[in-house]
């Protein structure tokens, strides 16, 4: 018997050359139009390695670059269009770019996080208050669906689940957006990937993105170092803490 020595071929590969088909941009823009006020998106150990038009500040930490890009300034004193930042802490480097970000360049970087500017109505800014909505490529949650429903873009989904005016009959947690779908691509859970974990699987099938926006309901996770140098990860909700996460060696 023959045996072959090709090897096996990754599942995600195919559903990666499909995401490059769609539309991955949520919309940015570097400047908001009256009416409008920023929102940041962010994935968590992701950053774009084939940007363009790049500017990179060193010795800061994540807030002030994700506040750089905000006001669309470089340092102090050297205006930059922004529209995404990414943030190497194990570097303490920021490195914005006016160039709209574009999936295929996003390579996986443990110590990165990826940041995309987005403008949206001022009551989904407010219902958030400072909070960034958390981006899972090719990933979803199973069992906390609430509510299936059309919209036309990914943009919109994200929205829906945010505004308060939408008046849902539950507080919606997190979204799953479908991009080959035409009609119920937006899925609405009770649920998110920091309140139930072990609900978030990859999805290898169909081009699929999951949104939590577990900031915009005071829920955020912690990072501090432990006397072992290890890197501690804690969900807080309005000060107690629902669940820590397993330690991991810092980079």
């Amino acid at each position: 018997l023959r045996h072959s020595t090709v090897a096996p071929i990754d599942p995600m590969r195919s559903v990666h050359a499909k995401r490059l088909v769609y539309n991955m941009s949520l919309d940015n823009k570097a400047r908001c139009t009256s009416g409008e006020e920023v929102l940041f998106i962010r994935s968590r150990g992701i950053r774009d390695n084939g940007g363009s038009n790049l500017d990179t500040v060193l010795n800061i930490n994540e807030d002030d670059c994700v506040f750089s890009c905000i006001s669309n300034l470089a340092g102090y004193y050297d205006l930059f269009d922004c529209v995404s930042a990414q943030y190497d802490s194990y570097n303490e480097a920021c490195t914005l770019s006016s160039d709209p970000p574009r999936d295929d360049r996003l390579t996986l970087h443990g110590s990165s996080n990826f940041y995309e500017k987005i403008c949206t109505k001022p009551e989904i800014t407010s219902r958030c208050s400072g909070g960034t909505v958390e981006r899972k490529r090719q990933k979803v949650l199973t069992g906390l669906l609430r509510d299936s429903i059309t919209v036309g873009s990914v943009l919109e989904c994200i929205e829906r689940c945010i505004d308060v005016d939408v008046k849902l009959p539950f507080k919606c947690m997190s979204a799953l957006y479908y991009y080959e779908e035409a009609t119920f691509n937006c899925v609405l859970n009770d649920g998110s990937a920091f309140t139930h974990p072990n609900s978030l699987f990859d999805e290898t099938s169909v081009v699929v993105d999951y949104f939590g926006i577990d900031e915009c309901h005071g829920i955020k996770e912690i990072r501090h170092i432990s006397d072992i140098g290890n890197e501690l990860r804690s969900v807080v909700h309005e000060g107690g803490i629902l669940h820590k996460q397993a330690a991991r060696p810092l980079p």
